[in-house]
C-alpha cells in the first residue's frame, strides 16, 4: 500500500511505500540525510515507527528541480520510539540528485525555486508531463487524522438512507447526515456529497459544487473521490479542462487499487492525455481492469483492438470485449456491439440484433445510439424498415440531448416531411423522453 508523507525541513517531498500499514497518512521530518544514503526520519504527528526490515521505496524531490529526482529503495535499519534510520539500497538507484546533493542544499538552505520565507512548495503540477505517481508530482498534503468515531456515526446514518438498508430511501436525509460527516472531514462522506451534487440527488445538481467535495475528499486520499475529480478535469465537467491533472489524480486511485481508476489510466496512456502515449503500458492497465471484470475498460480495450491501435486489428476481439461491456449495461457497449451487428465487424451481420441494441441504449438516453436509430429508422438503410416517424423522433431526442448532427438532421428530415408526419413524429419524441 503506498502512502504519501511530506518531509517539513529542506521542503522535501518523499514517497513511501507499504511503510506504515495500516495508518491512512503520517507526517515525517527529515533529521539527516547522509552522503552513504542513509536517511534518518522523526514522527512529526506521534505515528509509531515501523518496524526493522520494513520495505521503503522513496521519491526524493526537489522544489524547483522538475522531474531530476532519486528513487531509492531500502529497508528500515533502526527503528526506535519515534524515529527510524532507513538504510538505502546499493542498486535501484535512480536519478539525477543524489543524497549526497540533498545534504549540501538541506545545509545551505539553497533549495532551488522557492522563494524567500517560503514554507512549503508548490502543489501544482509541473511541466513537461510527468508520469502519473511519479515524484515530479506534489499532491496536496492529506490530513493525518482518520474519522472520528461522531464523524463515521453520521457516515453510517448517511449511508443506510442513500441505499434505502433497514429504512426507506431519502436521499435529503442521506444529504443532511453526509454533510454533518463531512464538515467533520470523513472523506467517503464527503465523496458521497460529489456524487449528490453531481447527480441532483436530494439536492439541485451543482457540478461545480460536486467537484469541491471530491477536491476534499481526494486530499484526504479518498481513492473513488480522486478518480471522480479526474474525470472531471479529463472532460472539463464543472471544472477547467487539464489532462494533467486528470493523469495525476487518477493516478494516485489507481495506484490505491481503484479498479475504474486503473482502466482509466490505460485511457490517458493510450490517447496520451496528462502523460506520454505509451500503448503498451495502455493495453496493461487496461486488461488489469478487464480482468476485474470493469466495463468501460472492455469498451476502451475494444477501441484498441478494432482500430489496431498499436496491436493487430482484431475485430472479433473488439466484439467479444464490447459484448462483455454491453453485458454490465454499458451505454457505450450496447452501442459499439450494435455496430458490429449492423457492419459485421467480428460477428455476423443481424440487422434485428443491431436495433434491439441500438434501442436498448437509445432508451438509456445514450445519443450517439438515438442518433444512429433516428438516421438508419428515416432512411430505410442497412435492414431497418424505413419509418420516418421514428426516424425524426429518435433525431429530435438527440438533438435535445445536444447532438449539434442531430439538429442539422432534422432540418433536413422535416424538409422532406409533411405537416402532419413532423407534429406525430414530436409528439413521438415528447413520449420517448418522458
Amino acid at each position: 500500500m503506498k502512502r504519501f508523507s511530506k518531509f517539513l525541513s529542506g521542503w522535501l517531498t518523499v514517497w513511501l511505500v507499504g511503510l506504515l500499514p495500516g495508518v491512512a497518512w503520517c507526517e515525517w521530518k527529515v533529521a539527516e540525510v547522509t552522503p552513504s544514503g542513509e536517511v534518518k526520519a522523526e514522527s512529526s504527528s506521534g505515528e509509531a515507527s515501523p518496524a526493522v526490515g520494513s520495505k521503503v521505496e522513496i521519491f526524493f524531490v526537489i522544489e524547483g528541480l522538475g522531474e531530476k529526482a532519486r528513487k531509492a529503495t531500502g529497508k528500515v535499519s533502526n527503528s526506535e520510539k519515534s524515529s527510524f534510520l532507513i538504510k538505502l539500497d546499493a542498486e535501484g538507484q535512480t536519478g539525477e540528485v543524489a543524497p549526497g546533493d540533498l545534504v549540501a542544499l538541506l545545509e545551505s538552505g539553497d533549495t532551488p525555486g522557492m522563494a524567500d520565507g517560503a514554507a512549503t512548495p508548490s502543489t501544482s503540477v509541473p511541466d513537461p508531463k510527468p508520469e502519473p505517481g511519479s515524484s515530479a508530482m506534489t499532491p496536496s498534503p492529506p490530513s493525518p487524522a482518520p474519522p472520528s468515531a461522531e464523524a463515521e456515526e453520521y457516515f453510517q446514518k448517511g449511508r443506510k438512507f442513500y441505499k434505502g438498508d433497514g429504512v426507506e430511501q431519502d436521499y435529503a436525509e442521506a444529504l443532511t447526515w453526509f454533510q454533518r460527516a463531512a464538515e467533520l472531514d470523513h472523506p467517503s462522506a464527503q465523496n458521497y456529497l460529489g456524487v449528490m451534487y453531481y447527480s441532483g440527488q436530494g439536492v439541485q445538481k451543482d457540478v461545480e459544487k460536486a467537484n469541491e467535495w471530491y477536491l476534499k475528499s481526494a486530499e484526504l486520499g479518498h481513492s473513488f473521490a480522486q478518480n471522480n475529480l479526474g474525470k472531471k478535469y479529463l472532460y472539463g465537467i464543472g471544472i477547467e479542462k487539464d489532462y494533467q491533472k486528470a493523469a495525476w489524480w487518477i493516478g494516485l486511485s489507481a495506484e490505491q487499487g481503484n479498479i475504474e481508476a486503473i482502466g482509466n489510466l490505460g485511457y490517458l496512456y493510450r490517447r496520451g492525455f496528462g502523460v506520454e502515449r505509451d500503448i503498451d503500458k495502455a493495453i496493461e492497465l487496461m486488461n488489469q481492469a478487464v480482468e476485474k471484470g470493469e466495463k468501460t475498460a472492455m469498451y476502451n480495450l475494444g477501441i484498441v483492438y478494432e482500430n489496431g491501435d498499436g496491436v493487430p486489428e482484431d475485430l472479433a476481439k473488439a466484439s467479444s470485449l464490447y459484448k462483455q461491456a454491453a453485458a454490465k449495461d454499458l451505454d457505450m457497449g450496447i452501442h459499439k456491439l450494435a455496430e458490429c451487428y449492423l457492419d459485421g465487424k467480428g460477428v455476423e451481420k443481424d440487422a434485428q440484433k443491431a436495433e434491439e441494441l441500438f434501442l436498448k441504449a437509445a432508451k438509456a438516453n445514450y445519443t450517439a445510439s438515438q442518433l444512429k436509430l433516428g438516421y438508419l429508422y428515416f432512411n430505410g438503410l442497412s435492414g431497418f424498415k424505413k419509418d420516418r416517424v421514428a426516424g425524426y423522433a429518435w433525431t429530435f431526442v438527440a438533438a435535445n440531448n445536444g447532438s449539434a448532427t442531430a439538429k442539422k438532421n432534422l432540418e433536413a428530415f422535416a424538409s422532406r416531411m409533411s405537416g402532419a408526419e413532423v407534429a406525430s413524429a414530436q409528439a413521438m419524441a415528447q413520449t420517448l423522453m418522458k
